[in-house]
């Protein structure tokens, strides 16, 4: 998937072999977005493997949707890295849930 806004790339998301979602904004800077084995969160991680974002999803069964708790780092401060995070996670539990499985 990509984000584009006129015509130039933003980003772009890609799920990789291992399960996890990359982010790479620009071209230049890349993220794996996890989900660790039985933690009911999502890390976005940098190049190096330094944490830059936590989220941790509540579903709400009433509006069928999920809510997130985000923690970051000071340097995480880019409006746009957080949701394209949210992005991917919600992505991320579509995919893994089957919801998509019928797009296939």
């Amino acid at each position: 998937m990509a984000v584009t806004k006129d015509g130039a790339e933003l980003a772009s998301l890609t799920m990789n072999w291992l399960g996890q979602v990359v982010l790479m904004v620009r071209q230049t800077q890349e993220y794996v977005l996890k989900a660790p084995l039985f933690q009911g969160k999502y890390v976005l991680e940098n190049q190096d493997g330094e944490l830059i974002i936590q989220y941790d999803p509540t579903f709400n069964c009433r509006q069928f949707n999920y809510k997130y708790d985000i923690s970051y780092k000071a340097a995480a401060e880019n409006n746009f890295l957080v949701l394209l995070g949210v992005y991917g996670a919600t992505y991320y539990i579509a995919t893994m849930s089957g919801a998509t499985a019928g797009l296939i």
